[in-house]
């Protein structure tokens, strides 16, 4: 009777697998491409009406994810600008939050020669709810179609590592709260007017650290390993809606090696202002204005 009974329990172990494995099967090879990229793009426009998303390919993974090939998200006023785009993204859910009142989802990218992973957490079936997420950048160059380069308005050269946390609402992104703490390695920045006869800085390293707390930037550090000298930078940008209108109210100095004021022979107006205001090795300078028309000023 006990053989009956467990022959009888492993042959609907079976049944229960074959039909699970049969149910992955069809989903896989029949699965509903145009169907879901219509479903994420109406998603994305209905939390943002200002957003759009382009897909090349959407297709299930083996982990109960999806796995999107080509994505794209931009400003529907200048779709030839992406804010993100990517070879290849999979999204999976964590399983504990399919039992949960808050979704967790998990990813990972292929982007810009470089790799995005992170987890973003925002609650079920609310509209505008507020989210968590944290992202970890890995070996990102600042090159090329980095759309980094648009935001800051500048050249901006490197390999970007370092992590990003954020909890916030999607409507009011500059309200939120989170880190930043960056490396940006072997670069060169476009300075934005020249400074000691510069119009950029090459860099060894860029170490940066900042705060967000409803719509203050704080750069608690920014330190600067150049080629020409080291600097400093700290201070607060006070965000508004239009990013380019934020006010700037930063504080710095600059370190010039002993080689490169040597080399400013040419420049006696330069090397006489370095001169007049170096105090124990260091210039100090202040940055002030608006990210747009910023206004630089030695003290």
């Amino acid at each position: 009777m006990n053989n009956a009974t467990e022959k009888s329990r492993r042959k609907w172990i079976g049944y229960v697998l074959f039909g699970i494995l049969l149910t992955l099967g069809v989903l896989y090879f029949r699965f509903p491409s145009e169907a879901v990229q219509g479903f994420l793009q109406a998603r994305v426009e209905k939390a943002n009406p200002q957003l759009a998303l382009s897909l090349e390919k959407v297709s299930p993974s083996v982990t109960l994810g999806l796995k999107f090939q080509a994505p794209q998200l931009f400003l529907k006023t200048a779709p030839q600008k992406s804010i993100f785009k990517a070879d290849r993204l999979h999204v999976r859910p964590t399983l504990l939050s399919l039992f949960r009142d808050q979704w967790t989802f998990c990813y990972s990218a292929l982007a810009y020669n470089g790799a995005f992973k992170g987890c973003t957490s925002i609650a079920k079936e609310k509209n505008g709810a507020p989210f968590q997420t944290s992202l970890v950048l890995k070996d990102v160059p600042m090159g090329g179609d980095n759309p980094l380069k648009e935001i800051i308005g500048r050249n901006l050269e490197g390999v970007l590592n370092g992590t990003v946390t954020y909890e916030g609402r999607s409507d009011s992104l500059i309200r939120g709260t989170g880190e930043i703490d960056l490396r940006l390695s072997e670069g060169r920045m476009e300075l934005v007017q020249p400074i000691l006869n510069l119009d950029g800085i090459g860099f060894h390293e860029v170490l940066i650290k900042m705060t967000l707390n409803n719509r203050k930037l704080n750069l608690t550090r920014v330190a600067l390993r150049g080629t020409n000298m080291n600097g400093t930078l700290t201070g607060v940008v006070n965000l508004n809606n239009d990013i380019s209108r934020s006010s700037l109210n930063l504080r710095g100095t600059l370190e010039p090696f002993a080689n490169f004021i040597k080399d400013l022979t040419d420049s006696p107006d330069t090397v006489r202002l370095i001169r007049e205001r170096l105090k124990r090795g260091k210039i100090t300078f202040v940055i002030r204005g608006t990210i747009g028309d910023p206004n630089f000023r030695f003290m």
